[in-house]
Formats: structure tokens, C-alpha cells, sequence
């Protein structure tokens, strides 16, 4: 199964949609994969929200870690926050072991309705908290 991302980007809600598939079962392969969303992400030219169906991703057990750090990786650069949803057990298990395995939140649900409600509240929880500087103001004056 050759690895594939298909990238929608709603730009009323902000949320770059994709449909994640493939066997990633070398370094090679996870390389790939994480390629193809930088680049897109890259031509967006600003950090997004995601979410991610993964019912079509495998991740291999020899690549799990190596998988869950370059996501970890990528998240930083281009995520403002990152969710998936599935109904695949396989992928759903294959997808979790390997970002818990990397301390990454695995932020998996059922249906895409409530991956989006998800990111919704992600977004409320952001604007609730004060930024880092305000803080950090904040506190000096406190």
C-alpha cells in the first residue's frame, strides 16, 4: 500500500482536513509521509489546525518511535493543534501506541464531527488562556 495524503483546507473554519494512508513500516517510508505534509503545510505558509482520518495508516513496530518523533517534530513547526479520528482499530492502535510512545496527546475519536468539535474546544481552551508574555506580566505585577 504506497503511503498517500489527500489535504483538504477549509479556510471558513481554519482546519486543514486529510485522509492519511499507507504502511509505514521503514524510516524511509515515515520520512515520506512526514515530506508530504510539511510541504503542504509549507504552502499554507502559516501554522493550522488538523484533523487527520487515519482508518488507512499502519504504522510498523520497528518504526513506531521513529514515527511518533517526527510527527512530534512536525507538530511543532506547522500544528496549532492536531486531532484524528477512525474506526479502524488497527490504525487506531498502531497510531496511539506510537504517539504515546513519543508523549504526544493521541487525540483519537469516532467520527470526523467530533475530531472537528474537538479542535473547537482546543481553540476556546487557546483564546481562555492568556498568552505566555501576558503571564508572565502578570505575575510581575501580581
Amino acid at each position: 500500500m504506497p503511503t498517500d495524503v489527500v489535504f483538504e483546507y477549509d479556510a471558513d473554519k481554519g482546519i486543514v482536513f486529510t485522509v492519511d494512508e499507507g504502511m509505514l513500516r521503514t524510516k524511509e517510508e515515515v520520512d515520506h509521509f512526514i515530506y508530504l505534509n510539511r510541504e503542504y503545510f509549507r504552502t499554507l505558509g502559516k501554522k493550522v489546525w488538523v484533523v487527520s482520518n487515519i482508518d488507512g495508516l499502519r504504522i510498523g513496530t520497528p518504526v513506531a518511535d521513529y514515527y511518533g518523533e517526527s510527527v512530534r517534530r512536525l507538530v511543532d513547526e506547522w500544528v496549532l493543534g492536531h486531532v484524528r479520528y477512525g474506526t479502524s482499530s488497527p490504525s487506531r492502535m498502531t497510531v496511539r501506541t506510537s504517539y504515546l510512545r513519543a508523549r504526544i496527546d493521541p487525540n483519537i475519536y469516532s467520527s470526523k464531527e467530533e475530531a472537528v468539535r474537538a479542535i473547537e474546544r482546543m481553540r476556546l481552551a487557546e483564546r481562555q488562556e492568556p498568552r505566555t508574555e501576558d503571564k508572565s506580566r502578570v505575575e510581575a505585577e501580581g
